[in-house]
């Protein structure tokens, strides 16, 4: 069965390094400080224009079982796994309120 992906993405990684390099070469170039109009600046310089990602697919799948338990929201993870037809090491990514993500957090398809 595929586990939940609860990792940060390779995206967000690579954009945390991008923002390290700027902020380092700031500290070079400005020794004494910088101000806002500094970050501005480097951050307008180093982030390319336009939309280079592909729209995510979303999928609405019907409603299980009432999520008044952990168990139905468990049985709900496993009719989407099955509907998906996911394997193990695949990724169920999922959004939900409070309420159902403290129901999520002892599950394990393992």
């Amino acid at each position: 069965m595929p586990d939940l992906d609860i990792a940060p993405s390779t995206t967000d990684i690579n954009l945390c390094r991008k923002n390290l390099v700027i902020f380092n070469q700031l500290i070079t170039e400005y020794p004494l400080g910088f101000a806002m109009g500094e970050i501005n600046t480097a951050l307008k310089e180093a982030v390319e224009k336009g939309c280079n990602v592909s729209p995510p697919t979303v999928v609405i799948l019907e409603a299980g079982p009432a999520p008044n338990s952990n168990l139905a929201v468990h049985k709900t993870c496993e009719m989407y796994i099955e509907d998906l037809k996911l394997n193990q090491g695949d990724s169920l990514d999922i959004v939900c309120d409070e309420a159902i993500f403290y129901r999520l957090t002892d599950y394990s398809n393992n």
